[in-house]
């Protein structure tokens, strides 16, 4: 159950990391730092900007935040939490709920759509922290037409209440702590940037700061109502070898979904993943069926990984992008001998009602491709197949439409 009135919320702020203005000539010491996908957005940046006075804005880092807190005594507890960007949280080194993508898609200028977990097993009593990881989503991403972002905003911020016994424990204000971390850059359609060698920050370090409060206007606050997304199947890659040399991972699926991997390496050295949905016509890796990348304003959708590894055996699944593939390009001076890539689709966690079997094997394969590309297409991001960027406002329909039909057909 959540939270009935704007009343329950009292005392609660909007939170986030302090940045500065994406408009301010200083952030590329910040942001600009040569990380892999702000290379590519600005390269595009300079080769469209028609004006000396126009500034590039770079993708922000993700934000940890934190909240220590004591608790006396354990029993029923729910966390009532959202964000203006997307979020996860864990309690004591737990993550709460399986639910990815958090809070979910919504006109953020008219509703802000709230979680509410059953956290009382992930407490215990005396010394607990409460940490919540904060990105882009729909509200700051590349989710407009043809590559715009901030949609809603330029700041990102969560806010949480934390109740024990119904009795107020933890809110989101001052008190709480913020810090950068190993999630460089993150968005919904280009992917993630990510150094593992930034895992561990002591709880001591310098990088942990006051949070900035970011506003107290609850007002927009709606307890979501969506089917919650989440991973779902999983697919074990093959690894091939293209025409061109290329070594690419085969998951003989088309989905919307995310790579897990597992490699062992040496600290500092770089994996980047590339995904696409096809071969072209010799067998090589593309992305040419994409969207139009001249009118992208960030010279196309990327769908990248790019991971630098720490030392020994390094684990890695993306938090805040979801890709549209089959095919994932890998580019590293990594031995992939004993590396383990799993794909997961994600999409909304809705019960199948439709079931097809044949004797005939060509029918039975195509009908799970081409439910799992509906399933996609209820993932949330009515974007998430690349190849499918025209006329965005009508898509979703369209979509379900037309795969309802061939179901109906085959």
């Amino acid at each position: 159950m959540g939270l009935l009135c704007e009343e329950d919320w009292q005392g609660a702020l909007w939170i986030g990391r302090e940045e500065k203005s994406t408009a301010d000539p200083s952030v590329p010491a910040e942001a600009e730092s040569g990380d892999a996908m702000n290379r590519l957005a600005k390269k595009a940046f300079l080769e469209r900007r028609k004006e000396e006075t126009e500034v590039f804005h770079p993708h922000l880092p993700a934000a940890y935040l934190r909240k220590r807190f004591a608790c006396s005594k354990r029993g029923e507890a729910r966390l009532y939490i959202s964000a203006r960007g997307v979020y996860e949280a864990s309690l004591n080194g737990k993550r709460v709920g399986r639910d990815v993508l958090t809070p979910g898609p919504a006109n953020y200028h008219f509703e802000i759509p709230y979680q509410t977990y059953d956290v009382g097993d992930l407490l215990e009593e005396g010394e607990n922290t409460l940490e919540i990881l904060l990105g882009d989503g729909w509200y700051r991403s590349t989710s407009g037409v043809d590559g715009d972002r901030n949609l809603y905003g330029d700041r990102v911020s969560a806010l949480a209440k934390l109740e024990v016994e119904k009795t107020p424990v933890v809110v989101t204000d001052a008190s709480w702590e913020a810090s950068l971390g190993a999630l460089a850059q993150n968005d919904l359609q280009q992917g993630e940037v990510y150094d593992a060698q930034k895992e561990e920050v002591p709880s001591d370090d310098k990088r942990w700061q006051p949070v900035e409060v970011l506003g107290e206007d609850h007002a927009l606050l709606k307890a979501g109502n969506a089917v919650p997304v989440r991973a779902k199947e999983s697919f074990p890659g093959k690894l091939i070898l293209t025409p061109a040399g290329e070594r690419v991972i085969d998951f003989s699926q088309n989905m919307a979904g995310i790579v897990e991997f597992r490699v062992i390496a040496h600290a500092g050295q770089t994996i980047t993943l590339l995904h696409g949905e096809t071969l072209d016509e010799n067998g090589n890796f593309t992305q040419e069926n994409f969207e139009d990348r001249k009118r992208h304003k960030e010279g196309g959708t990327y769908q990248m990984i790019h991971y630098t590894c720490k030392e020994g055996e390094n684990h890695y699944q993306p938090h805040f992008t979801v890709m549209g593939f089959r095919y994932v390009k890998v580019i590293t001076d990594l031995s992939l001998e004993d590396a383990v890539f799993t794909a997961h689709a994600v999409y909304s966690d809705m019960e199948q009602k439709a079931f097809f079997t044949s004797e005939n094997p060509p029918p039975q394969p195509a009908f799970r491709e081409r439910t799992l590309e509906s399933e996609g297409e209820l993932s949330g991001d009515s974007d998430r197949l690349p190849d499918k960027g025209e006329g965005r406002l009508d898509r979703g329909c369209r979509y379900l439409c037309e795969d309802g039909t061939w179901s109906d057909e085959l």
